[in-house]
C-alpha cells in the first residue's frame, strides 16, 4: 500500500552477491516505506537500485526458505556484530 510518508534513497555500494540480502522495496528514488524483501540467491540486477540495510546470517535462511505468503515475523534479533569476522 501507499504511505503518507517515504523514506530516502540510501544506495552504499553493497552488492547483492549472494542470498540472505535485506533490501528496501522500492518504486523509483526516495519512494521506500514499510516493505522490503530477502533474496534467496545472488541478484546482481538489484545492485544500486535497491538500498540494503541487513544481512540474513547463520541457519536464518533455513527459515527463509520456509516462509510463505501470510506468515507472521515473531522475532527480529538486531546484533552490531560483523558476520564476516
Amino acid at each position: 500500500g501507499s504511505l503518507d510518508y517515504t523514506i530516502r534513497s540510501e544506495l552504499p555500494p553493497l552488492h547483492y552477491d549472494r542470498q540472505g540480502k535485506v533490501g528496501m522495496a522500492s518504486s523509483g528514488n526516495h519512494t521506500e516505506g514499510t516493505q522490503f524483501f530477502i533474496t534467496h540467491s545472488p541478484t546482481p540486477h538489484l545492485d544500486g537500485n535497491y538500498t540494503i540495510f541487513a544481512e540474513v546470517i547463520d541457519d536464518g535462511m533455513a527459515i527463509v526458505h520456509q516462509l510463505t505468503v501470510g506468515d507472521i515475523i515473531e522475532e527480529v534479533i538486531i546484533s552490531n556484530e560483523d558476520p564476516t569476522n
